[in-house]
């Protein structure tokens, strides 16, 4: 355990998020009518990389792009070196640095990616991450800032208490004290204690951790500190270092009607504070973590402009999925359905080719309203139906030596989240490589 009071002597898991993508950034921050940095050429970079899976593995379906992660425990970094050597990946590197005490200044990048650490560190060691990302964020970068919010994620801090009582009981053993501590709330759960009667979500989370590895939950709750943040905190501690917030790498958060209950839009509607309307937005759906979009100064894109951004987009239908007549989609307010006259015209498109944004306003008998087509391909994109496509060039090399090494780790039995997907720049979980 270093200064910053988080685990170093258990390794991280390895872990692949698509929003980390520099296409699905760019994608979104298009779809807000914003401008985006571009994808090629660009320079991305990860504030605790952890063993450096989802760097190599975005490195090497984006060959254009130049990747940098940077971990505080040296056997991720060691992990992360080998699994680019063997790659033999030329646009990434590693280092091993603590951010909370060394905060020199890194040359300017277009992405700027923090998950899985802001909710789990000592505050002085959030304020240097904040500080990290605004100095270091090019003029039209995006930092992608994932923590633990309020009101969702309170209740959490129960598991975490229990978990660390558990495994003090144990001596320190982490593997003994995390089942144990497993048990007593799974014994709570079946007894109908008041806790899981009022948070009836910690109840599938309790779940959900029942599956994981013993590591996944010593990362995430034995650390010394946990904080389900406020997003207003989170938002005032992100101007004051020079950053605002521009929306959510999870598109159906951008779109109220998709994401805020409808009871709860005529509180919202004269509501002007960008923060008390973000806390107030967490409120109605529950909150429990947030994927926020910062950027230096959000620069809106003019009419026309924003119509040829949108218009330049290419998405490609995600394996596996069936073309039907009617969707649905799962949402935090519920099951919503997208309108089948346009949708269907649309999957059944992309299940041939992918198309660019502008083809698929043609795809069906009527011409899909531009801010309508932009709303279902963002739920789509949510909903892990389509994917935004990067352009970048046809070199395949580095995925195919990557996915060699993954899929020889399989054969050893080596769990593998995802595999290299040049077309998408981005990642294929497991079981849609299966399809």
């Amino acid at each position: 355990m270093s200064d910053t009071a988080y685990i170093t002597d258990i390794a991280y898991l390895p872990r692949f998020h698509r929003e980390h993508s520099p296409a699905w950034l760019v994608a979104t921050l298009t779809a807000l009518g914003l401008a985006s940095p571009p994808v090629r050429g660009a320079r991305w970079c990860e504030i605790g990389c952890g063993d450096g899976f989802g760097a190599c593995l975005l490195a090497a379906a984006n060959p254009d792009t130049h990747f940098t992660g940077i971990d505080i425990n040296p056997v991720h970094i060691d992990a992360a070196r080998q699994l680019a050597s063997e790659t033999r990946l030329v646009n990434i590197e590693f280092h091993l640095l603590d951010i909370g005490r060394d905060q020199r200044k890194a040359a300017p990048f277009e992405f700027i990616i923090a998950h899985g650490i802001y909710s789990w560190v000592a505050p002085q060691t959030r304020d240097a991450i904040m500080r990290f990302a605004a100095q270091s964020i090019a003029p039209r970068g995006v930092f992608y800032l994932h923590y633990m919010t309020q009101p969702g994620a309170a209740p959490f801090a129960l598991f975490q208490s229990i978990f660390r009582q558990m495994v003090a009981a144990e001596n320190g053993h982490m593997e003994r004290g995390i089942k144990a501590g497993l048990n007593l709330l799974a014994k709570l759960k079946a007894a109908n204690a008041g806790f899981f009667v009022a948070h009836p979500a910690a109840a599938s989370t309790l779940d959900h951790l029942a599956k994981e590895e013993p590591a996944y939950i010593a990362h995430e709750y034995l650390n010394d500190h946990f904080a389900a943040l406020h997003v207003a905190e989170v938002m005032k501690t992100a101007w004051d270092a020079g950053l605002r917030l521009a929306g959510s790498a999870t598109p159906i958060e951008n779109i109220d009607a998709l994401s805020v209950p409808g009871s709860v839009m005529p509180i919202l509607q004269d509501i002007t504070d960008g923060a008390l309307r973000e806390t107030l937005k967490d409120a109605a759906r529950n909150q429990s973590l947030r994927r926020d979009l910062y950027m230096r100064e959000p620069r809106p894109l003019d009419p026309a402009t924003h119509t040829a951004a949108l218009n330049d987009m290419v998405f490609g239908l995600l394996p596996g999925v069936p073309v039907s007549d009617t969707w649905r989609i799962d949402t935090r307010i519920g099951p919503i359905e997208l309108p089948a006259a346009y949708v269907a015209p649309i999957l059944s498109s992309l299940s041939k080719k992918p198309a660019s944004f502008a083809q698929l306003q043609h795809a069906g008998p009527s011409l899909v309203p531009t801010g309508l087509l932009n709303q279902i391909l963002h739920a789509l994109m949510g909903a892990g139906m389509v994917h935004p496509l990067p352009g970048t060039n046809a070199d395949t090399t580095a995925c195919d030596q990557l996915n060699a090494i993954l899929a020889e780790r399989i054969r050893t039995g080596t769990k593998v989240p995802a595999f290299a997907a040049l077309e998408f720049g981005s990642g294929l979980p497991l079981k849609l490589t299966q399809q």
